[in-house]
């Protein structure tokens, strides 16, 4: 399992949902877990910038090769 969570993340709270979600893995037995924080990652990923800063969305630095390495392990490993 893969538990991907955003710094900040406007709509979940990133250290409770992570505290709660990793305890519940836990007394279930699960090990098999990565888990990942994107710093200055908003809820969709992106790229949080600077008070009043635009720019085109961008997803945060490390995400995307994240999910596809860790994908690409999972398929290996079978």
């Amino acid at each position: 399992m893969l538990l991907a969570f955003a710094e900040r993340d406007e709509r979940v709270p990133t250290v409770t949902s992570r505290a709660n979600i990793e305890e519940a893995l836990r007394r279930a037995g699960n090990s098999q877990v990565t888990v990942r924080v994107f710093p200055g990652a908003n809820h969709t990923f992106h790229q949080v910038e600077a008070a009043g800063a635009f720019r085109w969305p961008r997803a945060a630095p490390g995400y995307v090769d994240t999910l596809v390495t860790w994908a690409r392990g999972k398929v290996a490993a079978r």
